[in-house]
């Protein structure tokens, strides 16, 4: 793991010198620490009315949320191709836009 992170250590200086506030936001995300701390001091979520209706038929709500808060994420869902479009055009930009291209 430690290896993993000195990996990454020039993108994550590069990260901060791009946007300062990009580190804290990554401390708090990415640590379970602090993950729990918000947990523990955020307002309980209210339940939708439509918490019923959703685009993911068929998986269960509550092992999706076990996983969330446990890995930080979750390895199940189908992504309708409209999305998963979205997602590449941005990653598109955000690497045009790293490599000076935009």
């Amino acid at each position: 793991m430690l290896r993993r992170i000195a990996v990454r250590i020039p993108t994550y200086l590069s990260d901060i010198r791009e946007n300062p506030a990009w580190l804290p936001m990554f401390v708090l995300a990415r640590t379970m620490p602090a993950r729990r701390m918000h947990w523990r001091g955020a307002k309980p979520v209210r339940v939708s009315q439509k918490a019923h209706d959703t685009m993911f038929a068929g998986v269960d709500r509550q092992e999706i949320v076990e996983a969330l808060r446990s890995d930080g994420l979750f390895c199940g869902l189908v992504l309708p191709t409209f999305i998963h479009e979205e997602i590449a055009a941005f990653a598109r930009y955000v690497i045009r836009r790293r490599l000076g291209l935009d």
